[in-house]
């Protein structure tokens, strides 16, 4: 599965001029889970948990730049700009949020990216120095899409009927099946089998579409079925 890296920097830069400060910030992303799933197109909330851990303040005059690459490529937001700004102060041993809605466009759809934030305090008239660099940077990966993280073998040939359905699906195909995975369209799995491949029993499927995902020994094939009772 091809990787996307999505990268986040934000920056702390400093507009006072009381010379040399220390401002150890530490950065966690709260939200998405590490290991979760995105859906495209639909809105979403990061939320990066920022700690100060030095024994300067982060004035209220100082600014967090918040940008952002994918691929090494810079993100455009609104306004033809590459980078966001918050201002917000953060005392010694205190924290701050910073959240943002974001949104995953239909080009990473079942892909896996991982997604990284970094703090790196800077100002060349006001320099801030950050002891603890290694605690900067924190990542989580993600899974972009419907079906985030299957990867399907457009090659197996599987066949699934009847299409629609009522009671039983039959799954017919030309090399051994290990399993079949039902979910709805929001991803959520409803059912899984290891056997009887030749009448899987959805009778305690509501009515709706379904996507069977179908495993053997060359991969994965996806099938969409509708269950009509």
């Amino acid at each position: 599965m091809k990787k996307h890296l999505l990268f986040v920097c934000l920056s702390a830069i400093s507009a006072c001029a009381f010379g040399q400060r220390e401002s150890d910030l530490k950065v966690s992303i709260t939200s998405p889970t590490n290991g979760g799933s995105v859906e495209t197109m639909e809105i979403f909330s990061l939320n990066v948990f920022l700690t100060n851990l030095g024994s300067a303040h982060v004035q209220l005059e100082d600014t967090l730049r918040y940008s952002m690459t994918i691929e090494g490529e810079p993100v455009t937001f609104p306004g033809d700009a590459n980078y966001l700004y918050y201002q917000q102060s953060i005392g010694a041993g205190a924290t701050y949020t910073i959240s943002r809605n974001m949104v995953f466009d239909s080009s990473l759809d079942g892909q896996t990216i991982e997604l990284c934030v970094q703090v790196i305090p800077m100002n060349g008239d006001d320099p801030i120095i950050d002891p603890e660099m290694g605690d900067n940077t924190s990542c989580i990966t993600l899974n972009i899409g419907e079906f985030a993280g299957v990867e399907e073998n457009d090659a197996i040939a599987v066949q699934v009927y009847p299409n629609p359905a009522s009671q039983s699906v039959t799954i017919d195909s030309k090399e051994p099946i290990h399993s079949v995975s039902v979910r709805d369209a929001l991803g959520k799995e409803w059912a899984v089998f290891l056997s009887g491949f030749e009448a899987l029993d959805c009778s305690s499927l509501q009515s709706g579409t379904y996507f069977f995902i179908v495993t053997t020994a060359s991969g994965r094939k996806i099938e969409r079925v509708v269950i009509n009772r």
